[in-house]
């Protein structure tokens, strides 16, 4: 289910779809991600691929889906031996 089958194409990470999870490759570890929109509404759910961290956001906002962005290329995401 997490292992990677399809590259996407034209994208602004190393990444990879899987079984329904887009998996984010860097250089400490693979975090899977699934999300969603619909009109104001946003959400995302991002794990470690290896481990047990991991979060859910929902939003309903008009920038709902910068604030995810946000939260998901923040350097404590990307690079937990960083903090």
């Amino acid at each position: 289910m997490l292992r990677p089958h399809v590259p996407p194409e034209g994208g602004r990470h190393p990444a990879s779809w899987a079984l329904g999870w887009q998996i984010f490759h860097n250089k400490n570890r693979d975090v899977i991600y699934h999300g969603g929109d619909n009109d104001w509404f946003h959400c995302a759910a991002v794990a470690s691929a290896g481990g047990k961290p991991g979060f859910v956001a929902m939003t309903n906002g008009e920038n709902g889906s910068a604030v995810l962005t946000k939260l998901i290329t923040d350097h404590l995401v990307q690079d937990p031996l960083a903090a």
